[in-house]
């Protein structure tokens, strides 16, 4: 696994629940990038419920997102009087001017995948970022975007677990 780097933050909550988010990511010139990153995700998420995220534009199998505790966050309400039914939780990036946000809504929404397209622009307005979605390409009303993902500190992946320590 000496391909893969990663880096991973714990999001704390007003219970005092603590979940995390990881990304995972590998060189470009590596060969089959996905058979490398299942394996990655695979060992650090041992037997942990968790969700799994890849890039919006399904054109980079080198970057996954790892993330234990989604459906227990504390989200609140993203701009209500715009958007309706649409929640998000925001955690700014240690050793970054970057920021993660997880946007879950759009279930009323005819078009839920356009809904949510809306929503993230607004958000991001004229930053760059990263945003990805669940994997299956099952769940269009959950998106996680990134500012500043690129400055973030990575180290290598060794044996680092989901439930380990950071």
């Amino acid at each position: 696994m000496n391909k893969i780097e990663i880096c991973q933050f714990e999001l704390h909550h007003p219970n005092r629940r603590k979940d995390r988010i990881a990304i995972l990511r590998c060189g470009i010139n590596v060969e089959n990038p996905k058979v490398i990153m299942d394996t990655a995700v695979f060992k650090y998420v041992v037997n942990e419920l968790y969700n799994d995220f890849i890039e919006i534009h399904l054109d980079n199998p080198w970057i996954r997102v790892i993330i234990k505790g989604i459906n227990e966050l504390y989200y609140q309400p993203y701009m209500p009087s715009v958007f309706n039914n649409v929640e998000m939780v925001e955690h700014e990036l240690i050793n970054t001017k970057g920021t993660v946000a997880i946007f879950r809504g759009g279930l009323d929404s005819e078009k839920p995948i356009a809904y949510m397209n809306a929503v993230v622009s607004e958000y991001v307005g004229q930053r760059g970022y990263n945003e990805f979605v669940e994997i299956h390409l099952d769940n269009p009303w959950v998106r996680v975007v990134f500012t500043e993902i690129n400055s973030l500190k990575y180290e290598p992946f060794k044996n680092q677990t989901i439930n380990g320590s950071i």
